[in-house]
């Protein structure tokens, strides 16, 4: 029985220590300068793009392990980041850097697999295929279109919470539905809406970090939109009279 005990445990060990390296297993090289953040980017309304702090940059033609990978953005507008081990001279570390300047073409070798997998880093040949920089998010020069979808979703939902409010308010005293009352407090929302809109991004401020958050951002705002219609609304004539 203790035998077979120990059996089990070092098979689990074997196991637990083969996943490490193999996590690490696949190999970069960098190619461009670029930095090695302690944390993953993140999207913060009313700020944009937050970093970690800089952990190292990398020159040009560093050879890298990849050890995981994250896609950063929203939607259609997602880029992939690489958790990764370096080594430059004595100094080793880890971190996340930016997918869009490393390349990982030579994975395609059977060759190249078996070296990295037996010693780790390794040499790569100078004629490679260029990694492909489509920007980092927050970058000068970049389009930060999660910003613009962000935004625009959560200004549409502003409105629509404006007017559903309107619309609630009908039902609930027994209104009948006209268009043209609707069609008026449609526009009035379209006055409004920059207000709450604005104060949505200076004290609702929350970070996108899946498609998920997103959703609760847009639920967000459509409440900031539902409940500002009743604050900013002054009592009818009748009504002031009447208190």
């Amino acid at each position: 029985m203790p035998k077979a005990f120990m059996f089990i445990i070092m098979a689990i060990f074997l196991a637990c220590t083969g996943q490490a390296v193999a996590g690490c297993e696949r190999t970069a090289m960098t190619t461009a300068r670029t930095e090695v953040y302690s944390e993953a980017p993140v999207f913060v309304t009313g700020k944009g793009w937050m970093f970690g702090s800089t952990v190292t940059t990398l020159p040009k033609g560093t050879a890298i392990r990849v050890c995981d990978e994250k896609k950063i953005g929203v939607l259609f507008d997602k880029r992939t980041w690489f958790w990764i081990e370096y080594a430059l001279g004595a100094e080793e570390g880890n971190g996340w850097i930016f997918s869009g300047r490393t390349d990982l073409s030579h994975l395609t070798a059977p060759a190249a697999r078996k070296v990295a997998a037996s010693v780790g880093f390794y040499l790569i040949p100078a004629a490679h295929a260029q990694g492909v920089d489509d920007g980092m998010p927050g970058e000068t020069g970049t389009s930060n279109l999660t910003a613009t979808i962000v935004y625009s979703l959560a200004f549409l939902a502003i409105i629509l919470g404006m007017v559903a409010k309107t619309v609630y308010d009908m039902l609930g005293d027994g209104r009948s539905f006209v268009l043209s009352d609707v069609l008026r407090n449609l526009v009035r929302s379209f006055v409004v809406a920059p207000i709450t809109y604005l104060a949505f991004l200076q004290f609702g401020q929350f970070s996108v970090v899946s498609d998920a958050n997103v959703i609760v951002g847009i639920c967000f705002a459509f409440q900031n939109g539902f409940f500002w219609q009743t604050v900013l609304e002054r009592p009818s004539p009748a009504a002031a009279a009447a208190v």
